[in-house]
């Protein structure tokens, strides 16, 4: 992963995922000094973009880490097994929920931009039309303080 100086044109590579390893997902926290990045080996890891040097790896997912989106010091981790993972990112059980509904893969995630609601996108089995497209909801008060939380569907599955 290379980060390019739009100011300078400078291009600094950040990090080279090792061996079968490679890069699934990544997003800047709102600082703009550190971005969590998301591996096929189903492990998150937060850089200090400033300095070029990992901070910390946040485990929970089976699978890869394939969306991630900031809230403050909430990083939400959406993976191939389905699950969103909050971590709080300032103490050592970084993980403060653990959000379902999805069937599959959690492809997109992106927290709304006063803090309140997470949105999420995938996919869920269909038997005619093969696959389907829906997007769940879950309120800031499950997703960050809840040990579980459920899907609300925001828009109905399409074909």
């Amino acid at each position: 992963m290379y980060l390019w100086n739009a100011s300078s044109g400078d291009i600094q590579e950040l990090l080279s995922a090792q061996g079968d390893d490679y890069i699934t997902s990544l997003s800047w926290a709102a600082d703009g000094k550190h971005v969590a990045v998301g591996y096929s080996n189903s492990l998150t890891q937060i850089w200090d973009a400033e300095r070029c040097k990992p901070i910390r790896n946040l485990n929970g997912h089976s699978a890869r880490v394939s969306s991630l989106s900031w809230n403050q010091h909430i990083l939400s981790t959406g993976g191939r097994d389905s699950l969103i993972l909050n971590h709080d990112v300032r103490v050592r059980e970084h993980i403060t929920a653990t959000l379902r509904g999805h069937e599959q893969e959690v492809c997109g995630l992106k927290w709304s931009p006063n803090g309140t609601q997470v949105g999420s996108g995938g996919r869920a089995g269909g038997q005619l039309s093969g696959t389907l497209s829906f997007v769940c909801c879950f309120g800031a008060a499950a997703s960050l303080r809840a040990s579980q939380g459920s899907c609300q569907l925001c828009a109905p599955p399409t074909s």
